[in-house]
């Protein structure tokens, strides 16, 4: 493991058309396990994706991005648009609107040194901005360093999924708007 320091210093915001160069070199070097079959990202999917967005409410796939010195080195899609296989009866409150995150990614040069747990946190300030009250996200199951990240930064597991031959795990995570009365 790796003795380097913390991040400090990142800037969280909408990914924008000049990061997609970045956040395609960031998918491929972090493309792991089940994740590996995956065709490779290239920056002009990229860029149709961040076109695609739709920052005020994330009701379609939106990306964001973590920077270091005005470059990503994490990304991820956020939405409230819910995946087919995200049934209901998996959730706590299954009616309520919950952001999504989809594909979280970390350049594996800046992994454990805080950038991941700080970007969950802009995520969940995302959601609470916007009074969703809910984060949810899937993991692959064989994969136990990002099981563990998830429920260490308070996520609950509610359901194991074989999706395509492919073992996941559910998590949510409440977020409730610091408006909410106690």
């Amino acid at each position: 493991m790796r003795n380097e320091p913390a991040l400090t210093r990142l800037d969280f915001g909408l990914a924008k058309p000049s990061d997609a160069q970045a956040i395609a070199e960031i998918r491929n070097a972090a493309r792991l396990g089940s994740d590996s079959a995956r065709r490779e990202s290239t920056a002009s999917s990229v860029r149709q994706q961040i076109r695609r967005g739709e920052p005020k409410r994330f009701t379609k796939l939106t990306l964001i991005v973590g920077c270091l010195d005005g470059t990503p080195i994490c990304e991820a899609g956020v939405s409230t648009a819910r995946p087919n296989f995200w049934l209901k009866r998996f959730w706590t409150e299954p009616e309520a609107v919950a952001l999504g995150i989809f594909g979280i990614t970390v350049h594996p040069a800046f992994q454990n040194r805080g950038a991941g747990k700080q970007f969950l946190r802009f995520i969940e300030a995302c959601a609470r901005d916007r009074d969703y009250d809910w984060v949810r996200l899937d993991a692959y199951k064989s994969n136990a360093a990002s099981n563990s990240f998830y429920r260490s930064a308070g996520y609950e597991m509610r359901a194991e999924i074989t999706l395509r031959g492919t073992d996941l795990v559910l998590y949510e995570k409440r977020t409730p708007s610091t408006d909410a009365s106690q």
